[in-house]
């Protein structure tokens, strides 16, 4: 007697898994801002669990209306408790393949075994590409603080959302062009100051001390406001690299752009969790070769110009610029104090 294949389909949305299909039973997914909330399962009669996961969405505990599960992963994400009937989910928030007893990371690219702490299969973007120098490796040796669900690059773990950053480069951006701003209001008085005094030594052959004194506090106080800029570029690039960290973590979670139903000829007419809607790819057990493969980029190219960057701020004019003949040679990029007469 031929014995029947076991067969699983995966449908994904939004490059998130949703659903898994396997002989007549089917497990639904519900997530909240990408995070795993709850799940569903249909097989004979209907029941429902929630799921209680950290910031990287690794399932800690599933509870329905009868039992609770906990998980405990160790650094490579191995748990005792999984395959669960209770959830699909595990580390990081991957779906865990009862089958393989691996994680089929980048939607079915490459499979993970948490037993081994590695790749079954090799990256195609090693030794020389952004997969690393060692093709089998799980996050180069670091899951503690990286993840990697493309299967193929490890991403830092943010501590805070694309919003928080975004929120403090508009912050520090707005205080350097604040600061800049005043520097630039400076500097017309500082011209006229300049002008002063030239006209002052012309005529009387000595400056009003008062003119100089002035002079002298206003140099001090550009000087310490140009430091403070230099300090606040350095912050906001900081930042800024924080920024695209969290961007790519979210691109990553996001995956490849998975095919509509539109293109793919098929009418708009199930409903959003209807396991037989039609979602990305439905993927096999077996590790096809087909199996998507993507590759994560920063948002910005080093040399794109919409890419944010801190201000350049100039310093006020120098006071050589005014008298060239007065006080010797011109010094345009920074303050420099005056000869004495």
């Amino acid at each position: 007697m031929k014995k029947k294949a076991l067969t699983n389909q995966f449908f994904y949305q939004n490059n998130k898994l949703i659903t898994v299909k396997s002989d007549g039973q089917s497990r639904t997914i519900f997530r909240a801002a990408d995070q795993p909330l709850a799940e569903n399962n249909v097989a004979g009669e209907q029941t429902s669990g929630l799921l209680a996961t950290d910031q990287m969405g690794s399932v800690l505990k599933a509870k329905d209306q009868k039992n609770a599960e906990r998980h405990v992963y160790s650094a490579y994400g191995y748990t005792s408790k999984l395959p669960s009937t209770m959830t699909q989910l595990g580390f990081n928030g991957e779906h865990f393949e009862s089958v393989a007893k691996s994680y089929l990371l980048g939607l079915g690219y490459r499979a993970y075994a948490t037993t081994m702490m590695r790749f079954l299969s090799p990256d195609s973007m090693s030794p020389f590409g952004a997969g690393g120098i060692n093709a089998y490796s799980y996050c180069a040796g670091d899951p503690v603080n990286n993840s990697d669900p493309t299967g193929h690059i490890k991403l830092g773990r943010p501590t805070k959302n694309v919003a928080y950053y975004q929120k403090k480069v508009t912050n520090t951006t707005t205080d350097i062009k604040s600061k800049n701003d005043y520097l630039d209001k400076m500097s017309v008085i500082y011209k006229k100051g300049t002008a002063t005094e030239a006209d002052q030594h012309r005529r009387f052959g000595r400056a009003s001390p008062e003119v100089t004194a002035t002079l002298n506090e206003m140099e001090k106080k550009a000087n310490a406001i140009s430091a403070n800029i230099e300090k606040l570029n350095i912050k906001l690039a900081k930042k800024q690299k924080k920024l695209i960290g969290a961007e790519n973590a979210v691109l990553a979670a996001a995956g490849p752009s998975a095919p509509s139903a539109e293109s793919m000829g098929i009418p708009l007419n199930y409903s959003p969790y209807d396991p037989m809607a039609p979602r990305v790819s439905i993927m096999s057990v077996a590790f096809a070769p087909r199996a998507s493969i993507m590759s994560i980029a920063s948002n910005y190219s080093p040399f794109d110009p919409t890419a944010p960057r801190a201000s350049i701020m100039s310093l006020l004019p120098s006071r050589h610029a005014s008298t060239p003949n007065l006080y010797g040679t011109m010094d345009d990029s920074i303050i420099v104090r005056r000869a004495s007469i």
